[in-house]
């Protein structure tokens, strides 16, 4: 009698430790999908970011105009995958041209842009699934936050690396709505937001980690 109570606690405490290794092996081979981090090793950013995904946002004066905005940038996307043909299969994108979504928050400044300026969340541990968010603005708005400009850069996700450093993960670019076919946005402000080389030379500002301030 006491053998077979013997044997069935042991029995049970073999199938407790069966379970708990089962948990443990679940939860380490789940890892990467339950926590977001940043990488290097392809230009989307994010450990679960699969694929190149694109939002835009407009000011009040475009909202009425947002299906042919969005044609208009897919169009640019499709120019910089055909100029960055060897380069945008190997940054993590996917085959065909993302067609621009708009369904992302997005911060309109209300004065001229400083800087390397946030347009999003900012510091977050759960970035979003957009590589790049595009503000395109009328003339009155670009007027006000860019200047004489047609196109500028700002961030949108942060995540941090260090106790006060943290990295890019989602960048923001800022046009006017005048400029999308202009060739200075597809060939240099569009790629390097999208984290590739421009087709011109150019240089991006800010590029080193970013102060979390904490």
């Amino acid at each position: 009698m006491i053998s077979i109570k013997y044997s069935k606690t042991v029995l049970h405490l073999i199938a407790m430790i069966l379970i708990l290794l089962g948990v443990i092996l679940y939860s380490l081979m789940n890892f990467d999908k339950a926590h977001a981090y940043p990488i290097t090793t392809n230009a989307l950013l994010v450990n679960d970011r699969t694929t190149l995904r694109v939002c835009f946002a407009t000011d009040q004066f475009l909202t009425t105009r947002m299906i042919e905005i969005s044609d208009r940038l897919f169009t640019a996307l499709d120019q910089v995958r055909q100029y960055k043909g060897t380069d945008w299969l190997p940054a993590g994108f996917q085959e065909k041209t993302p067609i621009p979504e708009s369904n992302c928050q997005v911060r309109i400044p209300s004065k001229q842009m400083l800087g390397f300026e946030s347009l999003g969340p900012g510091l977050t541990d759960k970035p979003g699934p957009f590589r790049s968010v595009i503000l395109v603005l009328s003339e009155t708005s670009a007027n006000r936050v860019l200047e004489n400009k047609n196109a500028d850069f700002a961030t949108y996700e942060l995540m941090q690396i260090s106790d006060h450093v943290a990295v890019e993960v989602t960048s923001a670019l800022v046009v006017r709505e005048s400029s999308l076919e202009n060739p200075e946005f597809i060939e240099t402000y569009l790629p390097v937001a999208l984290g590739l080389e421009p087709v011109t030379e150019f240089k991006r500002p800010a590029e080193e980690p970013i102060p979390s301030g904490k």
